[in-house]
Formats: C-alpha cells, structure tokens, sequence
C-alpha cells in the first residue's frame, strides 16, 4: 500500500509541514524540502525505486502533522531493506512508516520504510508513483493522478513519444 487508496476529501485540514523560511539544510538531501520557500513536501523522485524517509525528516514532519490532529503509524517491515545510494555507508531499514498529508484541500497517506539516523527527504520513489498510474506533467510542474477511467493523451502534431524500459534495479531507462 501506498496511500493512494487512503485519499479522503476533508476540507478541515490541510497537513502542509511548514518549516521556517530562514532555516538552513544540514545535507544536500534537505535542500529540496526548503526549496518551496516554507512549506515540506514529498520529494517526488522517479529515479528512486520506491519510497524512503529519514527518520530525522519523518519526525519533524509527524511532530507538525501532530499539531494538526493528525498521527502516524508504524509498522514493521516483512524482512529487513538494504539501501545504499542515499548515504556513505549502506543503510538498513527495517520499519515503515505511514504519514498523514495533505493533498489539495483534503488529507491522504504516504507510507515509506524508514532510513535510521538519516535526514532523507521523504522520497516518492517510482514503485508508488507507478503504482497510482500518476503522469509529471514536466511543463507545468504538475503530478497527475489520473481517477478509475484512466488518461486518454491529446498530443499536438509533432510531439514525439519514447518508450521507456525497466531495468532490473527497478530503475526507468530511455
């Protein structure tokens, strides 16, 4: 489960983590959670295989969705997850987490095994993104989660469409 299906509409909250405009990031993984000018978000990286948090970040982002009323929950993963590539040594995770947050006005969930000692922003890794059949609409800086019916694509004469192919690492490749 990735929290698509968790996805409510709920007007009385909106789980936008803020984060102070002056605050400076301790690594270059925390740059784009400020980058926004005050408000964290989710990271939204196909390039990474599934999704990942630091346990650092996650904290801060549940103590703000706490003010909100709102809590996380935990649970363990099935077998331990090896992660490199997201620090110098290789890291294990071995609970994931299940956050609430904000989407347009109403509140859904982003669940992410869990980087101990790690300020990781909370990535959006492929796997979810996939999974919720979601398009990046790269000219309009826009994450498209297309509903039950699908997407149907209107491209103007000219446009020219790659085929993409999954590499074993679970990686897009053009």
């Amino acid at each position: 489960s990735h929290g698509w299906e968790n996805f409510t509409k709920s007007s009385s909250y909106v789980a936008w983590w803020e984060v102070t405009p002056n605050e400076t990031a301790s690594t270059y993984h925390l740059q784009p959670r400020i980058c926004t000018g005050t408000k964290a978000g989710l990271l939204v990286d196909p390039g990474a295989h599934d999704n990942l948090v630091g346990d650092r970040t996650l904290k801060m982002l549940a103590d703000q969705a706490k003010i909100g009323g709102h809590e996380p929950s935990w649970k363990p993963l099935l077998r331990p997850m090896s992660v490199e590539g997201v620090g110098k040594e290789p890291q294990t995770a071995t609970r994931a987490c299940v956050m609430p947050i904000g989407l347009n006005g109403g509140v859904g969930s982003y669940t992410a095994p869990v980087v101990d000692n790690s300020d990781l922003p909370p990535l959006l890794g492929l796997k979810a993104l996939a999974n919720g059949k979601a398009v990046l609409d790269m000219g309009d800086n826009r994450l498209i989660l297309p509903g039950p019916g699908g997407i149907k694509y209107l491209l103007s004469p000219g446009s020219t469409v790659l085929d993409l192919v999954k590499s074993n690492s679970g990686h897009l490749i053009l």
